[in-house]
């Protein structure tokens, strides 16, 4: 996903880090203060984020490093909030489950505004830090809603070969699949 110099949609005020040749001379004029241009993006984008609470592909019982999940939910929000900050359809997935939702993994379709912001922070507030489904079942029920033109993170301890099929598989499917490692502080 990546901003489209000739797609101009609007402007913002100017942030720390933004670059010079950016900015909305006109604009900053009329406000008083520095504008820059806001992009649009090339492609129309949708993100999800997949959390697996899965600390290793034969898990049985409870999470035994639940510290290690804690930093894949801090990431997945960190992440939310950036994305749906840039305007990007933001979404979020976890074989886990809600306290009010038990053994239903959790699934939120990409949106963006500040309310669908605090609705995915809520959630992730939420999440009890147990599996409802294995991570391959919960990447088998995208394959079968025949997901498509999605940007899809996924946050996990380990990728299996069964994972690495089915990510295959998304990304034959027209999405985009990128992997963020947990490691923990013990390995």
């Amino acid at each position: 996903i990546v901003n489209d110099p000739f797609m101009v949609s609007g402007t913002r005020e100017y942030r720390h880090g933004d670059a010079l040749k950016g900015v909305n001379w006109k604009a900053t004029a009329k406000v008083g203060k520095l504008q820059i241009h806001n992009y649009d993006f090339t492609a129309d984008p949708h993100l999800m984020i997949y959390l697996n609470i899965d600390i290793t592909e034969d898990m049985w019982g409870a999470v035994t490093e639940p510290e290690l999940i804690e930093n894949g939910i801090s990431y997945a929000a960190s992440l939310a909030q950036y994305a749906i900050e840039q305007g990007i359809d933001t979404g979020f997935g976890c074989n886990g489950f809600l306290i009010n939702n038990p053994q239903q993994p959790v699934r939120m379709s990409p949106k963006t505004g500040k309310e669908h912001l605090t609705a995915l922070l809520e959630a992730m507030a939420k999440l009890v830090i147990e599996r409802s489904v294995t991570f391959h079942t919960f990447l088998e029920e995208d394959l079968n809603r025949r997901t498509a033109n999605m940007d899809i993170l996924i946050i996990t301890a380990y990728v299996s070969e069964r994972m690495e099929e089915q990510i295959s598989r998304l990304r034959n499917s027209e999405n985009s699949v990128e992997v963020l490692l947990l490691r923990s502080e013990n390995k």
